[in-house]
């Protein structure tokens, strides 16, 4: 019985270090000033966002991304969000809608463990006091997904935009849904000419 006691003693006197030790685990990285930026492509193949959402929490506004964008490497342009100093996110889902081939995609992706690291050296070499900084989303027609980091000059410094590339691609599952809702948006997209009569795979 004393043993026992002795045990359970020692259990209680562990416990504020093994909850010190969890919190540190799991809390979020210092925050850091950025917004986001969500494009899509290539040229013809305009895409709807229905969610985007980092941190299982933050929802970033997206929708229409068509057009906006190059699928480049490094990506250009893209709707912006500002959300306010934040962590770098550790994850990110997605779903979205390809006129294109009337399919929905959706991703669940868990970025590189070394972001939050590779993310601060990058802030280091380019301090928000002369760079303006945002997380950039590429978003295919055809399932892909790209993420980078960017750094663009915010007055006088000369340098063009800098691109710290998280995940250089990476693929979404196709969902069985039924497309009718966007039906009558592709229709008017064809007719536009924003979308080809011949489907061809997008370029790598």
């Amino acid at each position: 019985m004393r043993n026992t006691s002795k045990r359970l003693l020692r259990f209680l006197m562990w416990l504020p270090l093994l909850a010190a030790l969890a919190g540190c685990a799991s809390s979020p990285g210092p925050p850091y000033p950025y917004a986001f930026i969500t494009g899509g492509g290539p040229e013809g193949w305009p895409v709807w966002v229905e969610d985007l959402v980092f941190d299982e929490s933050l929802r970033v506004p997206a929708g229409s991304i068509s057009g906006r964008s190059s699928w480049d490497l490094p990506p250009e342009g893209g709707k912006t969000a500002v959300m306010g100093p934040r962590p770098v996110p550790n994850s990110m889902s997605a779903r979205w809608f390809s006129h294109r081939t009337l399919t929905f995609y959706e991703i669940d992706l868990e970025l590189p463990e070394d972001t939050e690291e590779r993310v601060h050296e990058f802030y280091r070499q380019h301090p928000p006091s002369d760079y303006r900084h945002a997380l950039m989303v590429g978003i295919s027609g055809d399932g892909r997904v790209r993420l980078w980091w960017r750094a663009i000059c915010r007055g006088f410094c000369g340098d063009d935009p800098a691109y710290l590339p998280i995940v250089k691609e990476a693929v979404g599952q196709q969902k069985d849904v039924d497309p009718e809702k966007y039906r009558v948006w592709t229709e008017e997209l064809r007719e536009l000419g924003r979308i080809p009569p011949d489907p061809e795979p997008p370029p790598r």
